[in-house]
């Protein structure tokens, strides 16, 4: 089958607008998980400076994007990430954050006062499923992580990676985090 596309030379850009930009920030991580699908821990060698993050910021802010969600990796560890932020909240797009939750309690005041649109937290099962798959103790810093952006009025959402290691632990997390709430 075979198709000819035409162009319109004189046809104006599309009327559509970005929704949302999911971006991979960095893929630096302060943990080590066992299902990671970025094989993330170091940072890349040729990941964008401060300088280009705002120049991709802007244009996402020109192709009328409406919301950027920061991921990683671990996007907490980039030591500019709040002035990433702080550009798509200046460039009026609504932020997102996705995170391990493990700098959480190190950053919640800057996180509060950029006032995300929501934050997700990664949490793979109760605490002997969850340690095992990122590290031990990661578990209770989630779950203090969750407790923290609730307590600030952050709307949360709890991402899971679903396998056979925690398939078991859906309901009982479901039930612990609705009770939680």
């Amino acid at each position: 089958m075979a198709f000819t596309i035409k162009k319109n030379k004189s046809a104006s850009p599309p009327d559509q607008k970005l929704g949302c930009a999911v971006w991979e920030t960095t893929l630096a991580c302060n943990m080590k998980c066992t299902h990671c699908g970025s094989s993330a821990g170091k940072a890349r060698p040729d990941e964008l400076d401060t300088g280009e993050c705002i120049k991709l910021v802007e244009d996402l802010a020109q192709l009328g994007c409406g919301t950027v969600a920061l991921m990683g990796g671990e996007p907490l560890v980039r030591e500019d990430w709040v002035t990433i932020a702080g550009c798509v909240k200046d460039l009026n797009m609504d932020l997102s954050i996705v995170s391990n939750g493990l700098l959480m309690e190190k950053y919640m005041d800057r996180i509060s006062s950029l006032e995300p649109k929501v934050v997700g937290i990664s949490l793979d099962g109760l605490e002997k499923t969850h340690d095992s798959i990122r590290r031990k103790g990661s578990f209770k810093t989630a779950m203090n992580a969750i407790k923290l952006l609730r307590d600030a009025d952050i709307q949360v959402t709890v991402i899971s990676t679903v396998s056979t290691k925690n398939f078991n632990d859906l309901i009982k997390m479901k039930d612990l985090i609705i009770k939680k709430a």
